[in-house]
């Protein structure tokens, strides 16, 4: 099974997932024609793969939208006001928000999303077109082929030159009560009407319109393939039953201090809607069975960022005891009722910021966005040059002359840096040298780095089985362990000049831990297939070593 279909595959759970603890019933609509739906949703075809929509308008004043304003770890009123200043636009301006996928089946689907979102009263089109252009980076294009329309042009693409010209995001202006954006390929869908007006997912978009507050849909047939064959992870053969379903419609709406939920996976055969509530039924036992576990955990620890999440770990155990599974009809159904009271605020305090405060979060998200690139960019160096980099650059005698961080700037925007380096000279040539203060942002860990800082603490483990080898390039099928589960870059504890050829030695007898930059209780990491993972401190060594090997034939388990 592919990655990009696990990746479906759970994104597709995580939504169901989502949907259960937080969404309401779905109204049921009306004998008469239902009420024309409102313009983002006219812009979604009944047989799209994904869509979603929220009404803003409702949600942002009620006492949930007022539980996730209070929050302050996630600094969102510094945010709203940077939007504010930027674009003009503000929460309360907003009256839904419209965001669906017309098609899943390959990687490149996932970049091309289509959003609409809807206003209650006009928004500064000058104000908003300014906005965008402080957001683009060096060599971008903003450009306006017809009045109203923009089309942000990237000078790079993963780090090669867009040289087709062709625009990453289409932005629909026209209208003054809406502002609609189209990914890559999928234009056409900010203006024409959806070519299939009836399909999987009608019901979902009939309850948007009938007035839920939140509703997601789901068509599994437009998801790959690969999620109904045999060759599935095995953590994901129990929920196989629901991707067989013909769709998910989970639908949320509040009602006075609560709200109420009614998750649907629909087919027409009965027999594939009774495996369904056979594999609702597991799924509500394992999240039932795991949050009791981490809600004992929680309950003895002595750590006080723990204890701030357990108000909110008690009450969703409580809302699982009440959820309830029935079939109904061609539907397998998953039913509660919520409060909208829930102590989400000190949830978030101690998960974003805890008693680090939100900097110290916001740091970390930092950090594991340099690494995401850093991966990314070591995968397009491979789709260039059939291999990962060694972990140094070497001359004719084998004596290692500048890191692989050098070797990568092409692939990070730094195309004119590198051209500065003589790639025959050592990292602390008299040359060379000079070019340490020109350390790109990306290599720099964030809330410890200074001004002009030249160290980096993004390295790699080398030799002794890791996929860096001091000389040797490594492929990514020589990985056997599996791309998900080997460690590609690290945060290591101590910083090195980014141009040295200095990394991570990587010994198997010894604890790996100790080599590592444990802030916040753990550590990100970057690993081989391109996601980024942060791992706890008190990590098994054992499972931290197999992680690193990349052929040592070990199972994984994150968590251990």
């Amino acid at each position: 099974m592919t990655r990009f279909a696990v990746r479906a595959a759970a994104t597709a759970a995580a939504a169901a997932f989502i949907a259960v603890l937080l969404l309401g019933p779905s109204p049921r609509p009306a004998a008469a024609d239902p009420p024309a739906p409102p313009p983002g949703l006219q812009r979604v075809p009944a047989d799209a793969a994904l869509f979603a929509h929220v009404d803003v308008a409702a949600l942002w004043p009620s006492k949930l939208g007022e539980s996730l304003r209070s929050a302050k770890a996630l600094q969102l009123e510094k945010a709203l006001a940077k939007i504010k200043a930027e674009s003009g636009v503000t929460p309360d301006m907003i009256k839904s928000i419209t965001m669906f996928f017309p098609q899943l089946k390959q990687p490149g689907d996932f970049e091309s999303p289509i959003f609409h979102v809807a206003f209650l009263k006009p928004y500064d089109k000058a104000k908003v077109v300014e906005g965008l252009r402080k957001q683009l980076d060096k060599g971008d294009k903003l450009t306006e082929p017809e009045p109203g329309v923009y089309t942000l042009i990237p000078a790079r693409t993963g780090g090669r030159e867009n040289k087709e010209g062709e625009a990453q995001f289409t932005i629909n202006l026209t209208d003054p009560m809406a502002i609609a954006v189209a990914g890559k390929g999928n234009q056409k869908y900010l203006k024409a009407a959806p070519a299939a007006t009836d399909g999987p997912l009608t019901p979902a978009l009939k309850a948007a319109a009938a007035g839920a507050t939140a509703t997601l849909g789901v068509n599994f047939a437009a998801l790959p393939d690969e999620i109904r064959g045999e060759d599935v992870p095995a953590e994901v053969r129990p929920f196989q039953p629901l991707f067989k379903m013909d769709a998910l419609i989970a639908t949320g709406k509040l009602d006075g201090e609560t709200i109420k939920f009614d998750v649907r996976f629909r087919s027409e055969q009965k027999s594939k809607t009774a495996e369904a509530e056979k594999s609702l039924a597991a799924g509500l036992f394992l999240a039932q069975t795991a949050l009791g576990a981490a809600l004992k955990n929680l309950e003895q620890s002595k750590k006080e960022d723990e204890k701030a999440a357990l108000p909110l770990v008690r009450e969703v155990a409580e809302i699982l005891k009440t959820v309830k599974i029935a079939v109904d009809g061609p539907d397998a159904v998953a039913t509660a009722t919520v409060k909208t009271d829930l102590p989400i605020s000190s949830f978030l305090q101690a998960v974003f910021g805890g008693v680090t405060g939100p900097r110290a979060a916001a740091a970390r998200a930092q950090s594991q966005n340099n690494l995401k690139q850093l991966a990314l960019a070591l995968h397009n160096y491979h789709d260039t040059y059939g291999g990962f980099p060694p972990a140094a650059l070497v001359d004719r005698r084998g004596k290692p002359m500048l890191s692989w961080r050098v070797m990568i700037l092409p692939f990070v925007e730094q195309n004119e840096l590198y051209q500065q380096f003589k790639l025959d000279e050592p990292w602390d040539s008299e040359h060379n040298k000079k070019l340490l203060a020109k350390m790109p942002k990306l290599y720099a860990l964030p809330a410890e780095a200074k001004d002009g800082e030249t160290l980096t603490h993004y390295q790699a483990f080398v030799g002794n089985g890791a996929v860096f080898d001091p000389i040797r390039t490594c492929k990514i099928q020589s990985i056997t362990d599996g791309t998900s589960n080997t460690v590609l870059v690290a945060t290591a504890a101590k910083g090195v000049p980014w141009t040295k050829p200095d990394d991570i030695p990587f010994d198997p007898k010894a604890d790996p831990r100790t080599l590592l930059h444990m802030a916040e209780n753990g550590c990100s990491i970057a690993l081989a297939d391109g996601s980024v993972r942060f791992i706890a401190k008190t990590i098994d060594p054992a499972v931290l070593k197999a992680a690193i090997t990349k052929s040592g034939g070990e199972v994984i388990n994150f968590d251990q």
